[in-house]
């Protein structure tokens, strides 16, 4: 426990020794007290646990032998990690990879049927999206697609990019609280972590010494009645909940969030500055039962599934406790209730070096107006 903390204390580990979870040499040792003796082998048993409700399907937007596009619905984690291992997108990929027929000739795949395994084992996700997010996921399936994408997403993150210059485009839908002003805002507070009770190591939130940060928001609806707005957001940088963080310290949070109020720090928190080094890019976003999509090159849109459940998110949404559960224990950045979507992503073709446009329809319903003037 000294060596491995974020495995559990040594109190946690002493209760799983007890239970029998411990296994050295094919026998459970259930004495705290033993010693290893040199060249012993030793297990862990964990204990089965029942992953909360989650979607359990994507639909394929584009796709060809190198990249993959998915439209991922709110309540799917992208990787494995917390509650979440087995409903996430890249065990939707894992198990259609398997799925896939064969290749014959060592070839990538034929591009007029399904993919085969050999094309389909790489596809990877090349970022993330929050839990709540709905909309565009860009995947890696040819190793020459991993490794330049990674490279194009590092160019992306540099501070400053600007809009003609970026290798990957970004834009997201969000509905807002109030009236959000007519001229395009550009956001560009730092995001670093925060101190946040019941999450070790805080979590992301608008920080001075947090590194550098930029968005750029712009009004297209606005509900004078539910004093609403509806935003797209550029994004120029990709911290984590950046679109969360950034629309929040602006004064007007995505509508629904349970975590980040104005200001950009999470609700009922201190929220103190601590000392830590910022994760990989974790954007964030919302749901909808997608239908037929529009894309790059028409080709027919296919589901990667396994069967259907009804979304933790949704169950989130429509709980009358849900108020209750986060004034009682704490949101967490992974819960959801808020309304955002990667409505587009535009890059450039890591092998053919075409220029890609990606659009994730149907966009939440909350969300979908045509762009237009604002009322006076």
């Amino acid at each position: 426990s000294h060596r491995y903390p974020h495995s559990g204390d040594s109190g946690t580990w002493e209760r799983r020794i007890l239970d029998g979870q411990v296994v050295i040499d094919g026998i459970p040792e259930k004495d705290p007290e033993t010693r290893l003796k040199a060249g012993a082998m030793l297990e862990y048993h964990r204990k089965p646990w029942q992953e909360a409700d989650a979607p359990d399907s994507v639909r394929v937007l584009f796709e060809d032998a190198d990249v993959l596009v998915v439209y991922k619905p709110s309540g799917l984690q992208v990787l494995p990690g917390a509650m979440f291992h087995q409903r996430t997108v890249l065990s939707l990929l894992q198990r259609d990879a398997a799925s896939a027929p064969a290749c014959s000739d060592g070839s990538a795949r034929d591009l007029k049927g399904p993919p085969c395994n050999q094309a389909a084992a790489a596809a990877a996700p090349m970022h993330r999206l929050g839990r709540g997010t709905s909309g565009a996921l860009l995947c890696a399936r040819s190793h020459v697609a991993r490794v330049r994408l990674a490279e194009a997403f590092a160019q992306d993150a540099k501070f400053g990019n600007d809009s003609e210059t970026k290798p990957i485009k970004k834009t997201y839908r969000a509905l807002v609280t109030g009236r959000f002003p007519s001229t395009a805002l550009e956001i560009d507070v730092p995001i670093g972590p925060v101190e946040y009770e019941g999450v070790k190591g805080g979590v992301h939130a608008a920080n001075p010494d947090g590194k550098p940060a930029r968005s750029v928001a712009r009004a297209i609806h606005s509900d004078t009645a539910a004093n609403t707005s509806i935003v797209e957001v550029d994004l120029y940088t990709g911290r984590p909940h950046q679109i969360r963080i950034h629309l929040a310290y602006a004064g007007h949070p995505l509508v629904g969030d349970p975590l980040y109020v104005k200001g950009g720090l999470p609700r009922a928190s201190s929220a103190s500055v601590i000392n830590s080094t910022v994760a990989l890019s974790d954007d964030v976003v919302i749901h909808r039962e997608p239908e037929p999509a529009l894309f790059a090159n028409n080709q027919p849109s296919r589901d990667l599934s396994s069967g259907s459940n009804m979304s933790e998110c949704q169950r989130l949404e429509t709980s009358s406790s849900k108020a209750e559960r986060f004034q009682g224990m704490g949101a967490l950045p992974g819960d959801c209730g808020y309304i955002l979507h990667a409505a587009r992503i535009d890059f450039e073709h890591p092998v053919t070096r075409a220029r890609i446009r990606v659009e994730a329809f149907p966009y939440p319903p909350e969300l979908d107006v045509h762009i237009s003037s604002l009322p006076s």
